[in-house]
């Protein structure tokens, strides 16, 4: 998609009838908020954003430290540390896969395509063990 027209056409029409609350205008969001505040790459943050909410969602029901996470997924502490506080820039999609994986101990998380709503959504699911879930990422 590319991001650039894709957000044009979003303010195009949220230009055409913002509704108002005290004062201040609201504005529709795309559905993807890296690309309503313009950012380059905007698909791939919302992949690994989403990525790294079940990675999060799967270390607190798992109920590990960060040590003990960056353990099972191969990262030092001090970088996993970083991806919970938003650092994402410089690891791959294909990495994030790789840790989710990890810290669920599964050897795959599935990735199908879904459409809702005309919105492109990924939608994984980890299916190997008891601790298996699933998630959607919009994409």
């Amino acid at each position: 998609m590319n991001d650039l027209k894709s957000r044009k056409n979003f303010h195009r029409r949220c230009e055409m009838n913002n509704p108002m609350i005290d004062g201040v205008e609201i504005e529709m969001s795309s559905g993807n908020v890296f690309v309503d505040i313009g950012l380059p790459d905007a698909d791939k943050l919302k992949i690994k954003s989403g990525l790294m909410l079940e990675i999060t969602r799967a270390v607190r029901n798992l109920g590990l430290s960060q040590e003990e996470a960056g353990h099972r997924m191969g990262l030092p502490q001090s970088k996993l540390s970083g991806l919970f506080h938003g650092d994402f820039s410089n690891v791959s999609e294909r990495k994030l896969m790789d840790c989710l994986n990890r810290i669920l101990k599964c050897n795959k998380v599935i990735i199908g395509e879904r459409y809702n709503k005309g919105s492109k959504i990924l939608h994984g699911v980890s299916c190997c063990n008891t601790s298996c879930h699933s998630a959607s990422l919009v994409a």
